[in-house]
């Protein structure tokens, strides 16, 4: 996205911050240990007893005794929990829920005159909150809600995960400062990315396509403005717009410089799609496409395809159902599509791609809440992020590069835009993908849309900017509490003491709340004989562990062998786990069957139509602790089932923890995108489980180059190039020369059929076989799988005959459906001659350079005796026009000159073409 580029010098600071513990003394022999004016709030403490009348032996003897007898005393509840040395011991304390009880509990104990010393066992937890200067001084859209601060609020979203690496975050941009001292070790290994820009000035490294996603710079210079392949662009410096957007998703914490991103830990995967005076479309959607792991022509398989993709760009335009195609591929393909929504103040509907459907269309606000002046609006937006207004705030800060052309040294720098406001989404998507990769891009929309900031009153954004402020803390809490769970072990360091046993409950994920888990005591012992101590499972904000004491409410149990079951209620924060068995039984939820299916979606890629593709295979599992009963699987689409051991009738019943396969085939019937589902219909789930299907219907094609062959009179052989620009192998069935002419050398096959591979070609040398000087023709003739051939090349040597015409081209038209393409000339004579005349044609189809072109057609037209004009029509297969830029149609033979009134070009439409696509500016 163009904006103003604020270039700055900014000095960092490193802040100092000193820790200073202390000592204090209470008026009697034992002591208390402060951290500060006031003792940290938790339910222990650590009691060190004197060695002195025998208390040790009677602790020893009975801890549970003792501790009953020191609650008495300092009027608390004390519950013994373990050892900590020879002469010091772990208490848990009930019913003291305040810091100034808290704080006279402590001083009672410390004057007890058992106790020695006495100390909080105060809970600690990892910090969280990154202490990068950046972020510390300029992070405000990263910051929580407050009246002045409408932040994305990530610190509680970081109390939950900072990250996984396996999820890998895609930045289509102008490409990456790699070794930027912010950013570098934050790509895969080996897997930077790819530079996709294919016109060499628009990429201005000096190559094509390539492994390397460097950011050369995006300036343009006055003398290439001026005139050149970059003529009427800007002239401006470089923006290192992909290094900041990819320092806002993930420029490393802690690392006391420069801001913080959004994810410390998953990778990013750089694809540079724009470069001097933006870039092409086609470049951008490659990009898309290779970042998601799809086939692109020409590239290799990216080998770690992007769950999320970040694309902070745009152009004017609404969306072609070509462009919407591919965004269709990536997202059934899984992939979150986060897009900027533009910075012309306009309705994001004239802005592609952010008006495309699937999409998640971010609009930008200002650290006030309001719509940034720029943002575009409407009722396509989904959601609004921070992206700075120099009105209200100092814009984003993020990472760039101080050169002007070419990179120089490592800097910061503000920007504000759309472009600024979706890595902050993509960045959130990313973290909650972390927790959940199996959320759809539908569910991940649903989630954010209902987790969102809403805009303060007033706001100029309501209404306007989507369902309101993105708010990390809230999204990613919702994911977790999708996937939190509880689990419980007896470590092997808890022993029984008495008639108590402690056990450690465990969440798999914090929680950015505290979170209460009601328990219960069940089972074959009698509930009332037993307590818990805490009643209930309290895990602190950040905290993962906690534990309870279970105890018989008499010194010895019944029976010494007796089973408890310890059950927790589920919460909307925590649901609980299996079991596990230890001095108590930990009772498990209710009983119920749960499906899992893997993969999530299934991409068969590229498949010749008519054809059908090689199996590929989707698991059933049931992951519940129920029988689960299928009761229907369903597909729909070009897509057949063709094996697998899952049943074929239903009602059918899984067993616990098994699964079974389905088989998939793919049989397109057209060229293009197919899509449909596998619909798994069973008792655990009350919608059936769908698995989306993609694959596109491919053909190949052919090209050849050129398509009339002169000898001349010299004699020098000639090469003719056979190429297949289509998606699907092309088969040479043979390849016939007229006796006048022979086949000298060249890599084409010598024994047919022969294949030729989407996207390769091979060579023939032509040469005569007549030793005179006279003119002389034949042809190649090219039979393949390709419809409409065989196609002909015309071989001519010798002298040129000089042109004597007898019609011209007057009108033509061209109408198209969806699988045929009819060409109409109406022809007129040049001369009044009154008997019937024929006049030669030729139809070429003329393919983008490097591809190849074809003759489709070459014939006689003929004028009825005293007619002055004649009608040509002919229909083509769309099939055999893949890629086919326009139709040139031609009178008189090959060897002729063209005249004007000869030859006429018809432009197919860009949706027949497949290759024109708009320039990005």
């Amino acid at each position: 996205m163009k904006h103003t580029l604020h270039r700055i010098i900014l000095v960092l600071f490193v802040l100092g911050i000193a820790l200073v513990a202390s000592t204090t003394t209470v008026p009697a022999a034992s002591t208390v240990s402060d951290s500060g004016t006031s003792n940290p709030l938790t339910d222990r403490v650590i009691v060190r007893v004197r060695d002195e009348a025998g208390v040790q032996a009677q602790l020893a003897a009975d801890p549970t005794t003792f501790a009953d007898a020191l609650g008495t005393r300092v009027q608390a509840s004390l519950t013994y929990v373990r050892p900590f040395d020879a002469t010091t011991h772990i208490l848990a304390v009930t019913g003291v829920t305040t810091q100034a009880s808290f704080d006279r509990l402590l001083q009672r104990l410390a004057q007890d005159a058992q106790v020695e010393a006495v100390a909080p066992d105060t809970r600690i937890f990892a910090q969280i909150e990154p202490q990068d200067p950046g972020y510390q001084r300029y992070g405000w859209s990263f910051k929580p809600v407050t009246p002045d601060n409408y932040g994305a609020n990530l610190p509680p979203a970081w109390t939950v995960t900072t990250g996984s690496p396996n999820i890998v975050i895609g930045i289509i941009d102008t490409g990456i400062l790699l070794n930027h001292e912010d950013l570098a070790g934050r790509q895969i290994s080996g897997n930077p990315g790819y530079d996709v820009i294919d016109d060499t000035a628009v990429a201005g490294d000096g190559t094509g396509r390539d492994a390397d996603p460097s950011d050369p710079g995006d300036y343009v210079t006055e003398a290439e403005a001026a005139s050149g392949p970059l003529e009427g662009c800007d002239v401006v410096n470089s923006s290192w717009h992909g290094s900041h957007v990819a320092g806002t998703i993930g420029a490393q914490a802690n690392n006391d410089r420069g801001p913080a991103g959004v994810n410390w830990v998953s990778p990013m995967l750089h694809v540079r799609t724009l470069g001097k005076c933006g870039g092409y479309i086609s470049d951008v959607l490659d990009g898309l496409l290779w970042a998601a792991g799809e086939p692109v022509v020409g590239l290799p398989l990216n080998p770690n395809p992007v769950q999320v993709a970040n694309m902070s760009l745009g152009g004017g335009g609404t969306c072609s159902s070509f462009i919407q195609d591919i965004i269709n591929r990536v997202v059934q393909r899984g992939v979150v599509v986060v897009v900027a929504a533009g910075n012309q103040n306009r309705n994001v509907s004239e802005t592609i791609p952010a008006n495309c459907n699937g999409v998640i269309s971010v609009a930008a606000t200002a650290q006030s809440g309001d719509r940034a002046s720029y943002s575009n609006y409407g009722n396509l937006i989904t959601l609004a992020a921070p992206g700075g207004d120099r009105n209200y705030d100092n814009a984003i800060y993020s990472t760039i590069n101080s050169g002007l052309r070419g990179p120089e040294a490592d800097a910061y720098g503000f920007y504000q835009g759309t472009s600024m406001a979706a890595p902050h989404v993509a960045g959130i998507v990313s973290l909650m993908l972390s927790l959940n990769p199996l959320l759809t891009p539908a569910e991940v929309r649903a989630i954010l849309e209902a987790t969102v900031t809403p805009f303060p009153a007033g706001s100029t954004c309501i209404g306007k900017c989507g369902a309101g402020i993105i708010n990390a803390g809230q999204a990613v809490e919702a994911v977790a509490r999708q996937v939190r769970r509880v689990s419980f072990t007896t470590e092997q360091s808890s022993t029984r003491e008495g008639s108590s046993v402690t056990v450690t409950l465990r969440l798999n994920l914090p929680a950015a709340e505290p979170v209460i888990i009601p328990l219960t005591i069940g089972g074959e012992a009698q509930p009332d004989d037993y307590t818990l101590n805490p009643p209930q499972a309290l895990f602190p904000a950040g905290a993962t562990e906690t534990q309870i004491v279970v105890a018989a409410r008499t010194d010895t149990l019944q029976e010494p062998s007796e089973t408890l079951i310890l059950g927790l209620q589920s919460t909307a924060q925590a649901t609980p786990s299996a079991p596990m068995q230890h001095t108590v039984t930990i009772e498990d939820v209710p009983v119920e069957p749960a499906i899992t299916v893997t993969p999530a979606s299934l991409a068969f890629g590229d498949h010749q139509v008519d054809t059908t593709s090689a199996l590929q295979r989707i698991e059933i599992q049931n992951s519940g602790s129920a029988t689960l009963v299928l009761q229907s699987l369903e597909v729909s689409g070009a897509f057949q089932r063709e094996g697998g051991d899952c049943p074929e009738l239903f009602p059918a019943d899984l067993a616990e923890g098994s699964s079974c396969s389905v088989d998939l085939v793919f049989s397109p019937t057209r060229i293009g995108l197919h899509t449909g589902r596998l619909t798994v219909s069973s008792n655990a789930t009350d919608r059936p489980t769908s698995i989306a299907l993609s694959g596109r219907g491919a053909v190949p094609a052919l090209g050849y180059t050129p398509t009339w062959v002169h000898i001349g009179e010299a004699f020098v052989p000639q090469l003719v190039t056979i190429t297949n620009p289509g998606r699907a192998p092309l088969v040479i069935n043979s390849l016939t020369i007229s006796d006048t002419f022979a086949r000298l050398d060249g890599s084409c096959a010598t024994t047919w059929p022969a294949t030729l591979a989407p996207g390769a070609h091979c060579t023939l040398q032509i040469t005569p076989v007549v030793t005179s000087a006279t003119s002389y023709s034949g042809t190649l003739s090219i039979a393949s799988n390709v419809p409409g051939g065989p196609y002909v090349i015309d071989l001519s040597g010798g002298e040129l005959i000089s042109p004597t015409h007898t019609a011209l081209i007057s009108t033509t038209a061209l109408s198209i459906t969806d699988t045929m393409v009819t060409m109409e000339a109406t022809l007129q004579r040049t001369a009044a001659i009154t008997e019937a005349l024929s006049v030669a044609y030729r139809v070429t189809g003329e393919r983008p350079d490097g591809q190849g072109n074809l003759v489709l057609a070459r014939a006689m037209v003929t004028f009825a005796p005293e007619a002055t004009e004649a009608t040509l029509r002919l229909t083509f297969d769309r099939f055999s026009l893949y890629g086919v830029r326009t139709l040139l149609l031609e009178l008189g033979e090959p060897a002729l000159e063209r005249d004007a009134g000869t030859r006429a070009q018809l432009a197919l439409p860009l949706e027949e073409a497949f290759v024109f696509l708009p320039l990005i500016r």
